[in-house]
C-alpha cells in the first residue's frame, strides 16, 4: 500500500519459510550464520537491535552509514543467492 519493498537476508532454526509474506528473501543457514541481531535500512537510517538476551536498539540517522550498510547489504544478497535451494 505504501510502495514498501522488502529484501531480507533470514536464518531460521527449522529452515526457510514456506510462505512468507510478499517481498524478496534470501534464506542462509542458522549453522553457518546464527545472526541474534537485526539490522533494518531505510532511508537515511540505520536499525540495529537484539534478537536475544537483553533487548537493546539504536537508530543511526546518517546518509553516508546508510549507504554503506546498503552496499555491504548488496554485497551479503549476493553471497546469500549461492545458498538459495528453493
Amino acid at each position: 500500500e505504501l510502495g514498501i519493498v522488502i529484501r531480507a537476508i533470514y536464518t531460521r532454526a527449522d529452515g526457510p519459510w514456506k510462505n512468507p509474506t510478499p517481498g524478496e528473501r534470501r534464506f542462509v543457514p542458522k549453522d553457518k550464520f546464527p545472526f541474534v541481531s537485526d539490522i533494518t535500512i531505510y532511508g537515511t537510517k540505520i536499525s540495529i537491535a537484539t534478537l536475544q538476551g537483553k533487548l537493546m536498539g539504536v537508530i543511526i540517522d546518517s546518509k553516508e552509514m546508510a549507504d554503506t550498510f546498503t552496499l555491504l547489504f548488496e554485497l551479503a544478497w549476493l553471497g546469500a543467492d549461492s545458498m538459495q535451494t528453493q
